[in-house]
């Protein structure tokens, strides 16, 4: 989530439940954990956040990313990068982390 955070939130469906929590007294740092949990099936927080880690090169936690897209969102990209990241760890260019941690 970039600059434009207002947009993401509404099409999240965070937006409008965060503010009426806050103007009722009810949004405390749980109440907006549970809400913000949302991102990990918005489509573009999970884009950038692949973005910054293959920048950062963290093959392990970009695995365990796109497992979690392709379980939860079924986004083929997700797919193509986890494949990829399968044959360059068959291949003996990298290890991963197992399936399941």
């Amino acid at each position: 989530m970039g600059t434009a955070l207002q947009g993401d939130l509404w099409r999240m469906n965070i937006l409008m439940p965060s503010l009426l929590a806050l103007a009722e007294g009810r949004l405390d740092h749980g109440a907006f954990a549970r809400l913000y949990r949302r991102r990990r099936e918005y489509g573009n927080y999970l884009r950038s956040l692949l973005g910054v880690l293959d920048q950062c090169q963290r093959p392990g936690l970009t695995v365990h990313l796109c497992r979690h897209a392709v379980a939860t969102i079924g986004a083929p990209r997700f797919r193509r990068r986890l494949e990829a990241l399968q044959k360059a760890a068959a291949e003996g260019q990298l290890s991963l982390p197992p399936t399941g941690s």
